[in-house]
């Protein structure tokens, strides 16, 4: 696990990047399926990222399976529905992107170790 200043680090780091250069969202059949079913924009799904903070880190950093130099980094944001997605993102920095690999909804309950609260219930 990450310390909160290493997770700072990196969200600063994809931030700029994804600032400046824009970020390269991974177009996998379950991340447009979710969008359509969540119904939420492109826009929308880079502002949730592009706001992402240290309390929404779930895990992370782990090997880049395709890109082995690369460190992947898993987050969680509630939608406004309260609609919990999972966001896994990368910095290529010989690319000098960040990459959103995945963002859809979690197959797995997702735990955030540096939140002081219970996440709400919906039910």
């Amino acid at each position: 696990m990450a310390s909160e200043d290493e997770v700072k680090k990196f969200l600063k780091e994809f931030q700029a990047l994804a600032k400046v250069f824009d970020m390269i969202i991974i177009n996998r059949d379950k991340n447009t399926k979710a969008l359509l079913e969540l119904g939420i924009s492109t826009n929308i799904r880079k502002d949730i990222i592009m706001s992402l903070k240290v309390d929404n880190y779930y895990r992370g950093p782990s090997e880049d399976r395709k890109l082995p130099q690369n460190e992947v980094w898993e987050f969680g944001a509630e939608l406004e529905n309260g609609q919990e997605v999972y966001i896994k993102l990368s910095c290529r920095r010989e690319q000098s992107r960040g990459i959103c690999l995945s963002f859809h909804p979690p197959e797995h309950e997702m735990t955030y170790p540096f939140r002081s609260y219970k996440k709400k219930s919906h039910d």
